[in-house]
């Protein structure tokens, strides 16, 4: 498989997740073997954990980013972008793995789309498919993501787990800037946003490449604090020139994180009345990203037994 490129920096933010990294890294050093002509970087940022982040014995072309103080994972991948010297930028969340040929998959992608007439790197975003519980019966599925090329397909939501299936060229975050690091929440989809309104485009690898790890909800005030900022840019700073369709969309989605976040901490009554306002804002009879993803239940049984040993060793 020819790549046609030339260095990734693949970005890992970490806070006290010492026993997760290694496994995380692991997936890692497994792509270079696909890719005997590209130099794979790994970038581990210490989002400055309480006992520093010790990087794992004998990997080759790996730095560790230790900071003084803790960033949230926007924050921490700007400081990893910072530090890093590939052509082309990887994210992946230190609880999750990535799978064979994740990386040759968008690789190969990459220098077929890029390729084309006009095509500008700066402007392109490669995701990938993954492996991700339900949130209602907690069963793994597989997920393959849409491909976006308007504002108008990204304003409901963030659908694309960018945190582990991220890959473009370095060039976007001069496009787009880096994440808010305001934010600790939703940093995706203020990037996501910001990237779209620059007429960026999203692409998809039709390979589940990525495990997410299992979750356990999102904290109230983080999600609390995001939707305010993100209003606020909205109002403020941001013009993105959102009819009134698009905006209605995209406060549906704050409404719905809202409602997630108050339902994970356990606040029912509230928990609905954003469901509700979510529903007010966007009627609809099924999850409100649901038509982002192309849905296959079945999963192969070595990555249903692979979960299991992630959900297990959370559990612990």
């Amino acid at each position: 498989m020819a790549t046609g490129l030339k260095s990734i920096s693949v970005i890992i933010p970490t806070y006290r997740r010492q026993d997760y990294l290694e496994r995380a890294v692991a997936s890692v050093v497994a792509q270079r073997d696909l890719l005997p002509r590209t130099d794979v970087e790994i970038v581990v940022v210490d989002d400055a954990s309480p006992e520093p982040i010790e990087p794992p014995s004998g990997i080759d072309n790996l730095q560790v980013v230790r900071l003084e103080e803790n960033a949230g994972a926007g924050g921490a991948r700007n400081a990893g972008i910072a530090a890093s010297r590939g052509d082309y930028i990887a994210f992946l969340d230190s609880d999750d793995v990535w799978l064979p040929e994740k990386l040759a998959r968008q690789i190969d992608l990459a220098g077929r789309v890029g390729a084309r007439p006009l095509s500008d790197k700066s402007r392109l975003v490669i995701a990938c498919g993954f492996y991700i519980p339900n949130r209602l019966g907690g069963l793994l599925e597989t997920r393959i993501p849409k491909e976006a090329g308007t504002l108008s397909d990204f304003v409901g939501g963030c659908w694309m787990c960018p945190g582990s299936t991220f890959f473009a060229h370095r060039s976007v975050f001069g496009l787009a800037g880096g994440f808010d690091p305001r934010l600790r929440r939703l940093e995706d989809f203020d990037w996501m946003l910001r990237f779209a309104s620059q007429g960026g485009q999203l692409r998809v690898a039709r390979h589940a490449g990525v495990l997410i790890a299992p979750s356990v909800g999102s904290k109230l005030e983080p999600v609390e604090w995001a939707v305010k900022v993100l209003r606020m840019k909205l109002a403020e700073e941001l013009d993105l020139g959102l009819n009134a369709s698009d905006n209605r969309i995209l406060q549906s989605y704050l409404q719905l994180e809202l409602a997630a976040a108050r339902l994970s901490g356990g606040w029912r009554v509230r928990g609905g009345y954003h469901m509700a306002r979510s529903l007010m804002l966007k009627p609809r009879l099924t999850g409100s990203t649901e038509a982002f993803w192309e849905i296959e239940k079945a999963v192969p049984a070595d990555v249903v037994a692979r979960y299991q040993e992630m959900a297990a060793a959370a559990s612990r």
